[in-house]
C-alpha cells in the first residue's frame, strides 16, 4: 500500500480556479497535473524487496526501498552535499516482533547546477535501492506480516516535485533449520558501498548504536580459550590475585596523580606523631574500602562490571567535578580540614585523607592491572557473599602499602626531607589533575560537555568562596553560613543544567530549507521559524523559556504550526537563513518569523528577547 500527499490535492483544487489564470483556456484541464506542468504519474516510482523468500524468528534480514526514476528526472542522495534541496530519508516503522535500523544509503552522482557551476548536489538517476535491516524477535509467531516503510524524498527535473510515501511490504516468518532461500541478489549486491545518513550541518557523528543485526547476533555460539596461567579457578586463588591486583592497582598510570600527592602528604608529616600519621594512613584506606564495598554492592545487585561505572552520564560528571575541584585544592584556592587541632588548616585532615583514598580507587576504576581482569571473569559469576569476599581482597590489596608507609614513616627515608620542592610538587600535580579533568571530558556524550563546562566553571566560584569566607579561621557561625550557601547553590546550579526536560519522541523543529517553506506555503500552514545560533546566549534563553514553555508548545500544537529553525551557527551552512532574516528586516539574533497560513508572505516578526504573550498575541491573528 502506499500514499502519495498533496501533490494532486493541489493541482486538482487548482484546476477549479481557471478564470484567476487566463492562460489556462488553452490547457488540458481534463488532466489537471499536466496544466500545470506537472507529470500524470509519479516520476519515481518506489518498490520494496527482501533478500530472502522467507524469515526465521531471532534472525536479522534486509529491505530493500528501490527507486524508480523516470528519463531525465533525479532525486538528492543521502547526504546530498552542499547544494540546495532535501535529501532522500527512509526510515522503517518498528512493530512487534521487528526493530528496523537506520537506512543505509549508496553514494550519489555529482550534479551541477545549470545557473551555476559552482553549486552541485549528489543525486540518484535510475534505479537505485536504499537499504534497511530489519531483526525478527525470536519469540515472533511463524505467519505473515506486514512491515511499514516511510519515504521522503524530492524528484527533479525542471522543477521539483515532492513525494512522501508510505510503502508497505509482507514478510513470511517461518520456523525451520537452516537459512531460508535467498532473492533478489542483483539488488542487494551494492550492500556493502552503502552507509548510514551523516549528520547535519557538520555536527559530530552520533554513537553507532546497536542495529537490528546487532541485536539478532547471537553471542551463545562462542567459548572463550584462555591460557592455563590466566585462570582463576578457586576461592582462595581468587583472594590472592586479587590482593596482588589491588596493590598492582597503585602504579597504575590513571591514579599516579593521587598517589603521588599522597605520599608526599606522609613525607610532610614526618615530624608528626606517628599515632596520628598511621590514622592519616588508616583513613586513606578507608577510603579505599569504602569504594570497593560500593563496586561489590552494584557488581552482586546490578550486575556491573569493573570500569562500568564510567559507562554512566551521572558518574562520569560526578568524577569531572569531583577531580576538578581537587585540582583547585593543590593551587590552594581553598582549604579543608576537619581533624581537631589543625589550626589554621595547614595539615591534613582525616576527613581529606578519607576523600583522597576515595578519589584514588575511583579513578583507578578504567584501568585493568595483572591479574585483574582473569580475577573479575571468575567472581563476577559468583555469589554475592563471594563478590563482597574478593572485592574486598583488592581494596586490601590497595590499601596495604599506604597503611603500612603510614605505621612505619622510615620507609620513606628515600624522599627528599620536607621543603619548597613540596609546593611546587603540589602545583605540578594540579595541572596533572587538570589534565585529568580534560580526560574525563572525553568520556562525556556531546550534550553533556557545555553543562559539564558551566558546571566546572560554578564549582570553580564555590571553591573560591570556600576559601576567601569558609575557612578554619573564620568564626564558626559565619562559616557554616557560607558553606550551607555554597553548597545549596552548587547543588542548584548542577541542577539548573542537568535537570531533565522532560520525554522527547524527536525534536518537533525542522531545519530550515526553501523546499520546507515552499511545502507548508502550499499547504496553507502557519510556520514559526526560529532564527538562532549555538553562540548566541539569549537565542537559547528564549528558546528554553519562551518557545518550548508549555503554554506556547501548546499554542503551536493547537494551531499545527510547523516549526523550523534557521541555525546561522556556521557561516557554510547557513545562507538561505541570512538572506531571509536581512529580507525581514533585521540584522541581529534572537529574532522570530511567523508565516500565517493564509498571508504566507507578511510574516509577523519578533526581536530581541521576547516573550510567551508576544508570541501567543501574534498566534491568536494566525488561522
Amino acid at each position: 500500500m502506499e500514499r502519495t500527499h498533496m501533490r494532486r490535492t493541489l493541482a486538482l483544487a487548482l484546476a477549479f480556479c481557471p478564470p484567476l489564470f487566463p492562460a489556462w483556456g488553452a490547457a488540458d484541464l481534463s488532466d489537471p497535473a499536466a496544466a500545470f506542468g506537472l507529470p500524470a504519474a509519479d516520476p519515481i516510482a518506489l518498490e520494496v524487496l527482501l533478500d530472502r523468500e522467507e524469515v526465521r524468528p531471532g534472525s536479522a534480514f534486509r529491505m530493500a526501498v528501490v527507486l524508480a526514476m523516470d528519463a531525465g528526472w533525479h532525486a538528492y542522495a543521502n547526504p546530498k552535499g552542499p547544494g540546495i534541496g532535501e535529501a532522500t530519508v527512509v526510515a522503517g516503522r518498528d512493530q512487534d516482533g521487528f526493530t528496523f535500523s537506520p537506512a543505509r544509503y549508496l553514494p550519489g552522482k555529482k550534479k551541477v547546477a545549470d545557473y551555476d557551476p559552482r553549486d552541485w548536489v549528489w543525486a540518484y538517476e535510475g534505479s537505485v535501492p536504499v537499504f534497511l535491516e530489519v531483526a525478527a524477535a525470536p519469540g515472533v509467531a511463524p505467519g505473515a506480516y506486514t512491515l511499514v516503510i516511510d519515504a521522503s524524498l524530492m524528484a527533479c527535473k525542471e522543477s521539483c516535485l515532492p513525494l512522501i510515501k508510505e510503502l508497505s511490504a509482507q514478510v513470511k516468518v517461518a520456523a525451520g533449520e537452516g537459512e531460508p532461500a535467498a532473492a533478489n541478489a542483483a539488488v542487494f549486491a551494492d550492500f556493502g558501498k552503502a552507509a548510514p545518513a551523516p549528520p547535519k550541518d557538520g555536527a559530530p557523528p552520533p554513537a553507532r548504536g546497536e542495529t537490528a543485526a546487532d541485536a539478532a547476533f547471537d553471542v551463545s555460539r562462542y567459548e572463550a580459550v584462555s591460557l592455563a596461567e590466566d585462570q582463576v579457578s578457586g576461592l582462595l586463588m581468587a583472594l590472592f590475585f586479587g590482593f596482588i591486583a589491588g596493590a598492582l592497582l597503585n602504579v597504575m598510570p590513571c591514579v599516579l596523580p593521587v598517589i603521588g600527592i599522597k605520599i608526599a602528604s606522609l613525607v610532610s608529616q614526618a615530624h608528626e606523631s606517628r599515632g596520628r600519621i598511621l590514622r592519616l594512613g588508616l583513613a586513606f584506606g578507608a577510603g579505599i574500602m569504602t569504594v570497593f564495598l560500593v563496586l561489590a554492592t552494584l557488581a552482586a545487585t546490578l550486575g556491573f562490571g569493573w570500569g562500568d561505572l564510567f559507562r554512566t552520564d551521572a558518574f562520569n560528571i560526578a568524577m569531572t567535578g569531583l577531580v576538578f575541584v581537587f585540582a583547585l585544592g593543590m593551587f590552594d584556592v581553598y582549604v579543608i580540614s576537619v581533624s581537631a587541632g589543625d589550626g589554621a588548616g595547614a595539615r591534613e585532615g582525616y576527613l581529606g585523607s578519607f576523600y583522597k583514598g576515595v578519589l584514588a580507587t575511583f579513578l583507578a576504576t578504567p584501568c585493568s592491572g595483572p591479574f585483574l581482569g582473569a580475577t573479575m571473569a571468575w567472581v563476577l559469576g559468583q555469589s554475592p557473599l563471594t563478590i563482597f569476599t574478593v572485592f574486598t581482597s583488592i581494596g586490601l590489596g590497595m590499601a596495604a602499602p599506604y597503611v603500612i608507609l603510614s605505621a612505619s614513616p622510615r620507609l620513606l627515608r628515600f624522599v627528599p626531607r620536607p621543603g619548597p620542592w613540596m609546593e611546587t610538587f603540589k602545583h605540578v600535580m594540579g595541572f596533572v589533575l587538570l589534565g585529568t579533568v580534560v580526560y574525563l571530558f572525553t568520556f562525556l556524550r556531546q550534550e553533556y560537555v557545555w553543562p559539564a563546562l558551566a558546571l566546572c566553571l560554578a564549582l570553580a566560584l564555590g571553591a573560591y568562596l570556600w576559601g576567601r569566607f569558609a575557612h578554619p579561621a573564620v568564626p564558626a557561625g559565619k562559616r557554616w553560613a557560607w558553606r550551607a550557601a555554597i553548597l545549596a547553590g552548587t547543588a542548584l546550579s548542577a541542577w539548573v543544567l542537568f535537570a531533565p526536560a522532560g520525554e522527547e519522541e524527536g525534536s518537533a523543529w525542522e531545519p530550515l530549507g526553501a523546499e520546507l517553506l515552499d511545502l507548508y506555503r502550499a499547504e496553507e500552514r502557519t510556520v514559526v521559524v526560529d532564527f538562532t545560533a549555538d553562540w548566541c546566549p539569549n537565542c537559547k534563553y528564549v528558546e528554553r523559556f519562551v518557545l518550548e514553555s508549555p503554554e506556547v508548545a501548546a499554542a503551536f500544537d493547537a494551531k499545527n504550526v510547523a516549526r523550523v529553525v534557521a541555525d546561522i551557527t556556521h557561516a557554510e551552512n547557513s545562507s538561505l537563513a541570512i538572506r531571509l532574516r536581512d529580507r525581514l528586516g533585521s540584522r541581529t539574533i534572537p529574532f522570530l518569523a511567523i508565516f500565517p497560513g493564509n498571508d504566507h508572505y507578511r510574516p509577523y516578526v519578533l526581536r530581541d528577547l521576547y516573550s510567551k504573550a508576544d508570541v501567543l498575541a501574534i498566534l491568536e491573528k494566525c488561522p
